[in-house]
């Protein structure tokens, strides 16, 4: 894999995050924002459920279900809505406990609806070179990121601990300019659990992010 990934200490409550989270500017917490949704577009990203050509799956059992993803994106890679609206995205306010800055979180919905256990794919308008990404963990322990490129090549498949660790920088480590299109997110954990998460910051190359 081309990505790597870093731990980030504090990336919400960062003095620079009035410029750096897109999803604390005053555009992203627009009333009509909030609530279910099947697409939600926020500055330079889109967010949905999957990628065109990837399948959502959902395990079988009462406990511990979540959504899962097969398969690769179409390219040039597009966002794809789930065949029931009841199980694409939710999008709540967002505040932290020490009283930073508020905004939003999107949650996937998974089997059934529940908000927190479904996938989330985010595409870019632009490619970047790295990506910052602040989860809140309900139950899930793991976070597995899919990176693709514009044609729907994938760039890497990585794990995170988001029980350990809240905020992450990943880095496309290839030479030339950032390849990063897209990127897909499904929760992982006890089988015992449910595997609810939300993110609840974003930021990119450009610009200061701490």
């Amino acid at each position: 894999t081309s990505i790597k990934w870093t731990r980030v200490d504090k990336l919400i409550n960062a003095q620079s995050t009035g410029r750096c989270n897109i999803l604390s500017k005053p555009r992203a917490k627009k009333a009509n924002n909030l609530g279910s949704k099947i697409f939600l577009k926020v500055g330079q990203v889109i967010f949905g459920e999957r990628f065109e050509g990837m399948t959502q799956i959902a395990p079988k059992g009462i406990i511990g279900m979540s959504d899962g993803l097969l398969g690769r994106p179409i390219g040039p890679i597009n966002l794809a809505a789930n065949y029931n609206d009841r199980e694409n995205l939710y999008v709540e306010e967002f505040c932290p406990d020490d009283g930073g800055k508020c905004g939003i979180q999107i949650k996937g919905r998974g089997p059934t609806g529940v908000k927190g256990p479904g996938a989330i794919s985010l595409l870019f308008t632009r490619d970047k070179t790295a990506v910052q990404l602040s989860f809140k963990s309900n139950g899930a322990s793991r976070a597995e990121t899919w990176f693709f490129d514009r044609e729907g090549i994938r760039l890497g498949k990585l794990e995170v601990d988001i029980e350990a660790a809240t905020d992450y920088k990943f880095t496309d480590n290839s030479e030339g300019r950032g390849r990063i299109a897209g990127i897909s997110i499904v929760p992982k954990g006890d089988l015992l659990t449910w595997h609810k998460f939300s993110l609840v910051g974003i930021c990119f190359n450009e610009g200061t992010w701490f």
